[in-house]
């Protein structure tokens, strides 16, 4: 990736009100030992996803440590695709589905997907994960990778379509049988997923969380061990602000 490119969409981010030229256009990148190039939209917080995933790495600790071979993928918090694009470099022969809520973001997630050349091993959905099926309200009153899910009507807000995990395995195009990895970044959500993940925790092999406060990992471990679930051989990614974990999950016998 060009090094001037990257600091002139860093600078287009931070002064989102001045006309700087390319502003309304998608920028290109090329990534280093990558073959396809993945795509940035100025005004965004799309370039701090971009370093946090390829940069910071921070989804590495899971593809290191998730049992292999990894066939299918539940990506819950798709955002523009950065994620797909991450794990079809390095889990190649892995099917994935992924949700995403907003539809620009779905929109850019879907011309990553395109432009990663494995589309037809990809299965995009515009929908919310919850504990229950409807609709909800896409809160968009902060920065595009932080939309998060709201119960009431705000301004500015849209209805998305709500799914279930416990459909969404039962959906005609994947297995329902086992999920090998399972990421979740749902901007707090998360806290009434897992409350009510009993009918379909047992199907995940590997889990990658990230927890959103007030929910904690006490309250994760609690909402699991309910679901007659636990942790095993875990590792933490705790910093200020966020807390990420990766983890096999474990049947509780008796």
């Amino acid at each position: 990736m060009s090094w001037l490119k990257f600091e002139y969409l860093r600078i287009l981010q931070r002064y989102r009100k001045l006309p700087f030229p390319g502003r309304r256009s998608d920028f290109q990148f090329q990534l280093r030992g990558w073959d396809k190039p993945l795509f940035v939209r100025p005004y965004t917080s799309d370039i701090a996803v971009l370093r946090e995933l390829f940069w910071s790495q921070e989804y590495l600790p899971a593809v290191e440590r998730c049992p292999k071979p990894v066939k299918t993928i539940v990506a819950l918090g798709g955002n523009v695709g950065y994620s797909v694009r991450y794990w079809q470099k390095y889990l190649p022969e892995s099917l994935i589905i992924v949700l995403e809520p907003d539809p620009n973001n779905y929109r850019q997630l879907q011309k990553n997907i395109d432009a990663g050349g494995y589309a037809h091993r990809v299965t995009s959905i515009q929908s919310f994960a919850g504990d229950r099926a409807g609709e909800a309200f896409l809160d968009r009153s902060t920065e595009s990778c932080m939309f998060r899910m709201s119960e009431v009507e705000l301004p500015g807000s849209l209805r998305v379509t709500r799914t279930t995990i416990s459909d969404l395995l039962n959906l005609d195009f994947k297995p329902a049988q086992r999920v090998d990895l399972f990421k979740c970044d749902i901007e707090g959500a998360e806290t009434q997923l897992f409350s009510h993940c009993r009918n379909w925790i047992h199907h995940i092999v590997y889990i990658v969380v990230e927890l959103h406060p007030p929910y904690n990992l006490v309250r994760f471990q609690e909402n699991l061990r309910t679901a007659g679930v636990m942790l095993e051989n875990p590792w933490f990614d705790v910093r200020p602000g966020r807390h990420l974990v990766y983890s096999s999950l474990k049947s509780i016998v008796g």
